[in-house]
């Protein structure tokens, strides 16, 4: 069965993946200022499976980094890489790699 239901058009959609859980409950990592990372505190809306609503502490125009690791921690810098597939309207972000010393 399936329904469709409407969608609050103030509410933005993100995969689960981008979630993060820690001491402060439910966070998103955003890219900020100076592509360093931002641990933004997230209000949930509805679990679509794959992907979930975010209802409050998140803006349209912010970007998620998706599955990002346990080790990211707000301030970190990180690079953008474009893996989204053709067509599709995803922002990404991965960390750094560390630099290779001789």
């Amino acid at each position: 069965m399936h329904f469709d239901l409407a969608s609050n058009p103030d509410t933005v959609r993100i995969p689960t993946s981008a979630l993060v859980f820690r001491e402060k409950g439910m966070q998103v990592a955003i890219l900020g200022k100076d592509s360093r990372v931002e641990l933004r505190s997230v209000k949930l809306g509805r679990n679509l499976g794959t992907d979930v609503e975010v209802v409050s502490g998140l803006m349209p125009q912010d970007w998620v980094i998706e599955s990002p690791p346990d080790s990211l921690s707000t301030g970190d810098r990180v690079r953008v890489v474009d893996n989204a597939p053709a067509g599709e309207d995803g922002r990404l972000a991965a960390k750094e790699a560390p630099k290779a010393t001789p």
